[in-house]
């Protein structure tokens, strides 16, 4: 019969029979939802009731994960209820006398698949309908118990009408989506059981090839920014069913219209084969060769990523090997799809070699230009510096706690945040500082032998490293955004690329110490001393380098309320502002000499109660006990770091608080063994031996000293003048490079003493010969 013209009529008859014939599917399916969704919601109504109004935690978790997409089977539902759907429906495509008769009717083939979709998108729509009806009918609030919450003000009703709005509209596309995938299955298919493996696997194959294309990136384009969370969110939002996955808020009204856009494409590219598909295919796996080398090459890349993947990353295989997984994975594959396309075994055959020899060459071809840089993306960096702004975030220990003087402590979340401290990274955007920034990018370009993926990146391993001669440098993540605009928060990004740089190479660069000299750089080391109120500040406490290091920081030093602490503020505001290159980049990896800690009552409104309240928890007395957890949520603690080149912070201390904090700077290690490097990277011999370094005595020291050619100090003023006088090897640079006959480096590894004696090896640094006591 003729295939029609492309239109959008239904017949009434083809839909009514289609109910008739399946409408126990929305039967079971709206039973399905009502006893594992909506009957626990009644259950829960009346029972998890507080005094207060609010629910027990329990209920309140299963609202939110109900409505937000993430209950696990309605998702399964969701998912599966319109691939059954659409194989009822259509099953009479797949019997060779079924599909005469129903094209023996007067009705064009238009008709027929706009009918019969119509028919399934019912059947899907009518438990949806039922089930987003009754939990409207039982919306009353829920929270979680006032104990969740850390103020009152965050409290928010988890179970209302718009939510449930949103939940039905969420899982209205969701199906949409899904049975247009199962209904494009149905006209490429011959079979019901391809027509269901189809329709399964191409709702997930998007996910699974964005991935796929992502792991490649990672691993062939230098500079490629790969973050696994990202990476995960890109998968997982090829499809809005595995978008409900990630924690991204609320869907929006765009979300929901490219979906649907999304699906009413895959249907018309549904309707356009369905009028072309050929009626004697019937019973054949596939009835389009097209198809067939495309779901061939889909299963060719998934073997050759899966062997490949194994070779390279896990058993870290050389090149050749590498590839031989890469084409023994693929012809795997492909021969496995005939089998399943074909339905038979014997599928070795030209025109199999010609299909996995075809993948191969043009695999071949994508992964050399892509190596090969030959896409223009390593190099690519803006061309014009006045039109962008660069922001640079994961700075060589730009925030770290060892190096600089800022650290936030949020008291209300327990831990440092950081990234609220440096707003993400630093911006540039005067033409000095992009050009800088610009500079440093084109440096780790040109060095690219010596870089590491990002090492957020899966593929994050020394064996990745050309020269592995280098995997011993400490490596530091630099991230580069560039921005269209000259604001970097609210600009689009137009490039982004993140690296893993060996720290020398960065320190050693003057296009890093230009970006250096910047004020955009030099702003952060003081931008959080500028936000220090005195009057707001309740208490101060000193910890030296020997407690700085705690976990509970119990052992500090505390400043009596009556102090004036503006001059401390100063003192610290002076010496970050006067820090010179040299002194910044010598403290990297080195503990400090100490840290302030300021308390302080970010609520002005109530400052009088809140530092009543912290004071109290306080001991006046020196070496007294301090508690910040005890600090109310609106307050915070505020650390800044004291290093050796603090001179107006440690005059300050030393004049008005009687604490000289280069007593104790570096006097905690009670040995430490040292190694000749003679030029090349040194792992310590008693670190390598399995469980040395957590349950060292000086008897085993000086037993593998001698053992491992190295040598055993236990004084007390060498041990203080060699952790003085020691540098980090990124700072140092290359071993190699820096060792001479005259000054050689020397690895030194320190050992202090745990709570039950042994020793623990806490600090590894390099020496050079010139500064080494023994």
């Amino acid at each position: 019969m003729g295939s029609g013209t492309f239109s959008f009529k239904i017949s009434g008859s083809l839909i009514k029979e289609d109910l008739r014939r399946f409408w126990t599917l929305s039967l079971v399916f709206t039973i399905a939802y009502f006893l594992s969704g909506v009957f626990v919601v009644m259950l829960q109504y009346n029972a998890a009731a507080s005094a207060d109004g609010s629910t027990a935690n329990n209920a309140a978790y299963f609202i939110e994960a109900l409505l937000s997409g993430k209950y696990p089977v309605y998702f399964l539902l969701t998912s599966i209820m319109p691939v059954i759907a659409a194989a009822l429906v259509f099953r009479y495509l797949f019997s060779s006398g079924e599909v005469l008769i129903c094209h023996s009717q007067p009705f064009t083939r238009t008709t027929m698949i706009n009918s019969h979709a119509m028919s399934a998108a019912i059947l899907c729509v009518i438990p949806l309908a039922v089930t987003g009806l009754l939990l409207l009918l039982l919306v009353h609030p829920v929270y979680y118990s006032e104990s969740y919450y850390q103020t009152p003000s965050q409290m928010e009703n988890l179970y209302t009408l718009s939510k449930v709005l949103r939940w039905l509209l969420a899982q209205m596309i969701c199906v949409l989506f899904v049975l247009s995938i199962s209904v494009l299955s149905a006209m490429i298919t011959g079979t019901g059981v391809h027509h269901i493996m189809a329709s399964i696997g191409f709702n997930i194959i998007a996910p699974v090839t964005a991935m796929i294309f992502v792991i490649y990136a990672e691993i062939y384009l230098f500079g490629f920014p790969g973050d696994i969370s990202q990476e995960m969110s890109l998968a997982l939002s090829m499809s809005p069913v595995t978008y409900q996955l990630i924690d991204h808020g609320s869907s929006t009204a765009a979300d929901s219209f490219i979906y649907f856009l999304a699906a009413f494409l895959i249907y018309l590219l549904s309707v356009f084969l369905y009028n072309i598909r050929k009626l004697e295919r019937t019973g054949f796996g596939v009835v389009f060769a097209a198809v067939e080398w495309a779901i061939a090459f889909i299963f060719g890349m998934l073997g050759m990523t899966a062997v490949g993947m194994t070779f390279k990353e896990l058993l870290h295989t050389p090149g050749i090997i590498t590839a031989a997984g890469y084409i023994a994975g693929a012809f795997i594959a492909i021969v496995i799809c005939m089998m399943i396309l074909r339905k038979k075994l014997k599928v070795m055959d030209m025109h199999t070699m010609r299909v996995a020899c075809t993948f191969m060459v043009c695999m071949a071809v994508f992964l050399g230009i892509m190596n090969a840089g030959g896409f223009g993306f390593e190099k690519r960096i803006p061309d014009d510096p006045g039109s962008v702004t660069v922001n640079i975030s994961d700075l060589p220990d730009a925030l770290s706690y060892n190096s600089t003087f800022v650290n936030a402590y949020d008291a209300a979340a327990g831990k440092i945040d950081a990234d609220a401290l440096n707003d993400h990274g630093i911006s540039f955007n005067r033409e000095e500082g992009i050009k800088a920034a610009m500079d440093l990018h084109r440096l780790i370009i040109d060095n690219k032998g010596l870089c590491l993926p990002d090492s957020s990146s899966v593929f994050y391993t020394s064996s990745t490293l050309p020269d592995t001669s280098l995997s011993y440098e400490d490596m530091v993540d630099v991230r580069i955004d560039y921005h269209s605009g000259a604001d970097a928060k609210n600009s689009p990004v137009t490039e982004t690329r993140s690296y893993s740089v060996p720290l020398y190479l960065i320190y050693g660069s003057s296009e890093f110490k230009e970006m250096f000299d910047r004020p955009s750089y030099r702003k952060m080391f003081t931008n959080t001393i500028e936000e220090l109120s005195t009057e707001d500040v309740t208490h101060t406490t000193v910890f030296n380098s020997e407690n700085v290091g705690s976990a509970d920081f119990e052992n500090g030093f505390d400043i009596p309320d009556d102090t004036d602490i503006s001059g401390l503020v100063a003192a610290l505001k002076d010496d970050a502002e006067n820090m010179t290159y040299s002194e910044y980049i010598s403290m990297t990896n080195r503990d400090p000499l100490g840290m302030v800690s300021f308390y302080q009552n970010t609520d002005k409104t109530s400052r009088d109660r809140q530092s009543s309240k912290a004071k109290s928890s306080v001991s006046q007395a020196a070496g007294g006990s301090v508690s910040g957890r005890e600090l109310a949520a609106d307050s915070e603690k505020i650390d800044l770091v004291v290093q050796p080149y603090c001179r107006e912070t440690i005059k300050w201390l030393r004049d008005n608080a009687g604490l000289d904090l280069m007593q104790t700077y570096g006097g905690n290690f009670d040995a430490a063994l040292i190694y000749a490097t003679d030029g090349k990277p040194v792992e310590g011999y008693a670190m390598s031996e399995e469980g040395m370094s957590d349950a060292a005595t000086i008897d085993s020291l000086e037993k593998y000293a001698a053992e491992g050619g190295a040598e055993l100090v236990t004084d007390e003023t060498a041990l203080r003048s060699d952790f003085t006088a020691s540098v980090s090897h990124s700072v140092l640079g290359k071993i190699s490079d820096i060792t001479t006959e005259k000054d050689k480096v020397y690895y030194v590894e320190f050992y202090s003493s745990n709570d039950d004696g042994s020793l623990l090896n806490d600090y590894s640094a390099y020496i050079r010969a010139s500064d080494l006591k023994k």
